[in-house]
């Protein structure tokens, strides 16, 4: 009959080995999405422009002068990201999205960008359905990401150590070792101290595939308390939108 830390160190094993590809595929996506923003002011030159003393000109002059280069278009968002940067306006022309990059202060057209071939966006949807169709997508990251937060779980309970003589040993890594117990103690040591960031970051990306995940986490956080939500103060201001993965 096998014993329970036989079951535990079977199932940290081989979902470990299920689920280990996607979870590497995602995490890489998403520390590189979560730089997209600087990567692309480097890249992409029309995305700022030198500031000038004047005022910068109204939404509706910039949305013409967009349009002009795109027969049988709609602007559909204008942003002014700010200082220094160009305005972005989303123009919609049949069933393709463009973004428009202007001068602020002259309404000049400094580039576009076609949507679908924007790496970020395809980079994105690695990360949050490793660019399977939606449905399909979002289950095989959800369920891989638990499968993770199960690992993580599993591994603290096969490495904590019964004995206080045994904590020490636990905590440091056997340098003269053989090369498997070097190994083995980088696995147990750095998975132990990384485990607190990674359990945090998997229960916070399963918050956005699933409600009941996203609902647990806020009972938690208030303590099952209810409290009103606030009526949001909105206010016309352009110079405070901004386009997300933009």
């Amino acid at each position: 009959m096998l014993s329970v830390k036989s079951i535990i160190l079977f199932l940290h094993r081989w979902l470990g080995f299920f689920s280990g590809v996607v979870v590497l595929v995602v995490s890489i996506t998403g520390c590189i999405y979560c730089f997209q923003d600087e990567i692309q002011d480097l890249t992409k030159s029309y995305r700022t422009v030198a500031v000038q003393q004047v005022p910068v000109l109204k939404p509706s002059v910039l949305q013409k002068a967009a349009m002009a280069n795109f027969n049988g278009s709609k602007a559909m968002l204008t942003a002014y990201p700010g200082t220094g940067r160009a305005v972005i306006i989303r123009v919609q022309q049949k069933k393709t999205t463009f973004l428009v990059y202007l001068n602020p202060y002259t309404a000049k057209v400094l580039g576009s960008e076609d949507m679908r071939k924007n790496l970020f966006n395809v980079v994105k949807s690695i990360h949050t359905r490793l660019l399977l169709p939606p449905p399909i997508g979002k289950q095989v990251v959800g369920v891989s990401v638990t499968l993770f937060v199960i690992i993580m779980i599993t591994g603290i309970v096969l490495w904590w150590p019964k004995r206080k003589a045994d904590r020490k040993r636990c905590f440091t890594i056997k340098w003269n070792g053989r090369w498997r117990r070097v190994n083995y103690d980088l696995h147990n040591v750095l998975g132990f101290y990384a485990m607190s960031f990674a359990i945090i970051m998997a229960l916070t990306g399963l918050s956005m595939s699933y409600g009941w995940v996203r609902n647990a986490i806020k009972n938690t956080a208030n303590l099952s308390g209810t409290y009103p939500e606030k009526e949001p103060q909105l206010r016309p201001d352009s110079l405070q939108v901004r386009i997300p993965g933009s």
